[in-house]
C-alpha cells in the first residue's frame, strides 16, 4: 500500500468512527412496493435542481413509491422556501425532501470532502426510502429514456440482483475485469444492504480488489462482497446524457478558482439556460463567435482552454442535441447557434494530436481517412 493510500484509509476510518454511533438504519425492510429514486442535491447548485427533473418527469414513473431529494448540508436558511417552490413546480412528482443531520452534517463539511458529501446523501436516502429496492440518480446525469429507470429495477428484480448499473467504474485504476458498478446510476436492493451492513460502510475505503489496494467510491466497497452484481442488459448508454465533474466546475467556475474546463463549462452555460438563465448561454455565444485564441472571455472573465481537443465540439454537440430531443423533440434555434459557435470555436483553438484508447489503438486522428470518435 501505497503512503497516500495509507493517509487516506487513516483518515476514512476515522470520519467513520466518529459517524458510527451517529448514523442509523431506521427500518432494514420496505414495506411498500416499487422502488425508490435517491438523488443527492448540491445546495450550492440548486436553482439547476430543476433541469434535472424536467428530465425525470419524462420517465416512466409508475412503479416509483417516492423520490427523495437530498440536501448536502444540514438546515439553511431560504431552505423551506425552495421546498416549496420546487412542490409547486413538480407537483406531480412523488418528492420527499430531506438534509443532513446538525452534528453528522457539520462533521462532513469539516472534512471538506466531496465524496464524502455524496455518501451521505446516499446514506440518508437509503435510510428513509420505504422499498426494497432503491436506484441512486446523480445530479449531473440527465434521462433521455422514458424507461431508463424502469429498467434498471426489472432487471433487479428479474435477476435478484443486489446491485445493477449501465456501466461500470475505473475509479483508481478499477479495470473491467474487476466488474465495479458506477455509482451514478445504481440499482440496489436496500433491503439486503441494510440488513447485512451499517450505514458508515456505505462510505467510501480503501481496500483490495484483484489482489491492488484502491481507494473504492462509496457503494462500492459493498459491491465487492458480492458476485449478485451485473451491468443491466436493456440499458445503454445513449439512454442518459451524464456530464462528469459538472458541480466541481461550476464550484471552481464561480468561485474564481482554476480547472479543466473541456466541454463541461460549455454544459454548464446550457444548463443555465434551461433552468430559465439564458444570458450566460447568450454572451458565450457571442464570445464564441469573436474568439480567436484560447482565452475565451465571457462576462468581464477570461478561461484559458489551452490544450483543449479540438473533438469537444463533438461531445458537447453529441449530450445537447440528445438533451434537446428528449425535451422538445428537436434542437431550438438559439442551442443550435450556440452549438455551431461552440464547433467552429474548438475547430479554430483545439489540439489535433491523435487519441489513444488504453490498447494503443488510434481512436480520433485528424487524417482524411481516420474514423473520428468524440473525447468524453
Amino acid at each position: 500500500m501505497t503512503r497516500e493510500k495509507l493517509k487516506l484509509k487513516v483518515q476514512l476510518g476515522v470520519v467513520r468512527g466518529l459517524l458510527r454511533t451517529m448514523l442509523r438504519w431506521a427500518h432494514t425492510t420496505g414495506d411498500r412496493p416499487g422502488y425508490s429514486i435517491v438523488l443527492g442535491v448540491p445546495w450550492m447548485l440548486r436553482g439547476l435542481l430543476g433541469v434535472n427533473l424536467r428530465f425525470v418527469q419524462r420517465c416512466d414513473l409508475s412503479d416509483v413509491d417516492a423520490i427523495y431529494l437530498v440536501f448536502d448540508r444540514p438546515a439553511q436558511g431560504g431552505m423551506d422556501d425552495f421546498i416549496a417552490e420546487t412542490r409547486a413546480a413538480f407537483g406531480d412528482l412523488p418528492l420527499v425532501f430531506d438534509h443532513h443531520y446538525p452534528v453528522s452534517g457539520r462533521l462532513v463539511q469539516r472534512a471538506n470532502n466531496a465524496s464524502l458529501f455524496a455518501c451521505m446523501n446516499w446514506t440518508l436516502g437509503i435510510r428513509a426510502a420505504r422499498t426494497r429496492y432503491v436506484v441512486l440518480h446523480d445530479f449531473d446525469l440527465y434521462p433521455t429514456h422514458e424507461a431508463y429507470f424502469r429498467r434498471l429495477y426489472d432487471q433487479l428484480c428479474s435477476d435478484k440482483l443486489h446491485f445493477t448499473a449501465n456501466e461500470l467504474t475505473h475509479f483508481d485504476g478499477l479495470t473491467d475485469k474487476d466488474n465495479v458498478l458506477g455509482t451514478w446510476s445504481l440499482g440496489i436492493d436496500a433491503d439486503w444492504l441494510r440488513s447485512n451492513f451499517k450505514p458508515v460502510m456505505c462510505f467510501h475505503a480503501v481496500d483490495k480488489v484483484g489482489g491492488r489496494w484502491t481507494s473504492l467510491d462509496g457503494l462500492t466497497h459493498i459491491e465487492t462482497k458480492t458476485d449478485r452484481r451485473k451491468l443491466c442488459e436493456t440499458a445503454t448508454r445513449d439512454h442518459f446524457v451524464h456530464v462528469t465533474n459538472l458541480c466541481s466546475v461550476f464550484l471552481r467556475y464561480t468561485s474564481g478558482q482554476g480547472f479543466d474546463p473541456v466541454w463541461r463549462l460549455h454544459m454548464l452555460w446550457y444548463l443555465q439556460h434551461l433552468s430559465g438563465d439564458s444570458g450566460p448561454m447568450t454572451r458565450a455565444t457571442e464570445a464564441l463567435g469573436a474568439a480567436e485564441t484560447a482565452g475565451l472571455v465571457v462576462d468581464g472573465r477570461t478561461i484559458d482552454f489551452t490544450g483543449t481537443h479540438v473533438t469537444c465540439g463533438d461531445a458537447l454537440r453529441e449530450r445537447v442535441e440528445a438533451m434537446e430531443r428528449s425535451l422538445h423533440g428537436e434542437v431550438s434555434d438559439d442551442v443550435a447557434a450556440y452549438l455551431e459557435a461552440s464547433a467552429r470555436y474548438f475547430d479554430r483553438i483545439g489540439e489535433r494530436s491523435e487519441l489513444r484508447d488504453a490498447s494503443g489503438a488510434v481512436v480520433w486522428s485528424d487524417r482524411a481517412d481516420a474514423s473520428a470518435q468524440v473525447v468524453t
